[in-house]
This record gives C-alpha cells, structure tokens and sequence, in this order.
C-alpha cells in the first residue's frame, strides 16, 4: 500500500476532485515510485502527468507527422520519451543496470535499450481504469468501500472489465479464418486485416453472466476477460507457455493489476 504521506507535497490527494484533476500525474508518479521506491519531486511529477497525452503521436503514419506542422507531434512525442529516459537513469538503479546488461548480452546500443524502457512507461496502461474507480467512488464512497474489502481481486478485475484502456486490438490473419457474427458465417481470407472489439468481448453473455453489472464475485469467469489483449487466463503462470503463442498480450499485465489495486486503496481512504 502508498504511504499515508505519499504525494502529500503536491496536494493531489486532497479530495476527490484533485484527484480527478490530476488522475495521470498521480497513476505515473504511483509507477515510478513501485518500480523504483521513489517519490517523485512535485515538478517531476507535474512532468509526467503532462506526457501521457503525447503517447498515441508516436503510431500516427509519417504523412500524418508531415502534415501536422511537419513534425511538430513527433517532436513532442520523442521529448515525451527523452523524459522518461532522464527519470529511469536518474532513479533505475538495478534495474538500469539490467536493462545496459540485456543490451550488452543482445549487442543492442544501450541508448536504444533506454528508449524502449522509457516508451514501455510512456504507454503504461491503466489510467482509465483508475479513473473509473475515481468515478464509481465519487458516486457511493461506502459502497464502493464495501466491494473492494469484500474481494479486492474481483473488484480489480470488474474495474477492468468494464473500462478497457485499449477497446480494440488489429492483427493480421495468417490463414483464412471463419467467424460467425450475428448467427451468418463469414469467411475472410489470408492477409484479412482484423479489428477485434475487447470491449465488446468482456460483455459477452456467453462467458459472463448480466455482463453490464458490477459484479466481484464471478469467480473464473475473469479468466475470460480481454482487456489486456488476450485471454486472461493465459497470464497464470501455469499457462505461460500458451501466453508466448498468443498474437498480442500485455508485457505490464501484473504491473497495472498491482497499480490499479494500490490506487484503490489509496482512494478509499479519503
């Protein structure tokens, strides 16, 4: 759990609405100070809470760049990760020193080792999910309260469920596939680009019963959850064999289940 005086020099955690005011400076500085037990000075963290928003430039097209003020999105997205790359050698310790160890294992430049890292933070998932549970919270504080002490992994999970961070995943079929929509068979041949609604797909009534309701006590039902890009029962470890043959999953899966957790515990106690 964040100490009580986590973040008390910023004056975030005063009450709900700076909370919500400042909802990606305080999920950022929570991750910095998880990964490295450090707490971020407060012009650190006004500085990362400023550059999530230049995250999604980095996978717009080169025309795109080009026409947008010839670069100017690009420009602030690389900035964005030069931060990132000042805060991770300021504070990384360890865990720098392994990441110039993989690189030197891999003949990989360190710098661009340093980059990935700080592109890995820089798209940190799972603000949106604090955000819901900053909403439902405002709503009903004893409820909200009562839930999550009920069956905090339940409470994770339904947050997660029902506020994907990424509400669509794209691949490209490597073979023709058969779906069925809507009862019709559809055939799509190889090379068929494919958009999959995760949304769509953690409210489905086959894997979950009354899936609009908030409900922690589903059980193994989670294991059907898709908000982090495959099947959530692929990331036990028992199944981590069958995770490596899946097309797309989430590298910071248990990551964002322990922030989201630690965020929520935070956020009852006002």
């Amino acid at each position: 759990s964040l100490p009580v005086d986590f973040m008390a020099h910023t004056g975030y955690w005063k009450n709900i609405k700076t909370v919500t005011k400042h909802t990606p400076h305080i999920f950022f500085t929570t991750l910095y100070w998880l990964w490295f037990d450090i707490n971020l000075t407060k012009s650190e963290c006004e500085l990362v809470g400023g550059l999530v928003i230049n995250a999604g430039f980095l996978t717009f097209p080169p025309w795109l760049h080009t026409l947008f003020a010839n670069g100017a999105l690009l420009r602030k997205a690389n900035g964005a990760i030069e931060a990132h790359k000042k805060l991770f050698s300021k504070y990384g310790g360890d865990k720098l020193d392994r990441v110039n160890t993989y690189c030197d294992q891999l003949n990989i430049d360190q710098d661009i080792g340093l980059m990935c890292t700080a592109m890995g933070i820089l798209f940190a998932g799972g603000q949106a999910h604090f955000e819901k549970a900053v909403q439902r919270y405002s709503i009903n504080k004893e409820k909200e309260k009562k839930l999550f002490k009920s069956n905090p992994l339940g409470y994770v999970y339904e947050i997660a469920r029902l506020k994907d961070n990424i509400p669509n995943a794209t691949n490209i079929a490597n073979k023709q596939h058969k779906f069925t929509i809507l009862d019709k068979e559809y055939i799509f041949p190889e090379n068929t680009l494919i958009s999959s609604s995760l949304a769509v797909a953690n409210e489905d009534k086959k894997y979950f019963n009354k899936p609009m309701e908030f409900d922690v006590e589903r059980g193994d039902n989670y294991g059907h959850v898709m908000t982090f890009n495959c099947v959530d029962t692929f990331y036990q470890k028992q199944n981590w064999d069958k995770l490596k043959t899946a097309p797309r999953f989430c590298p910071g899966h248990d990551t964002a289940f322990l922030m989201l957790k630690t965020l929520i515990q935070k956020l009852h106690t006002l």
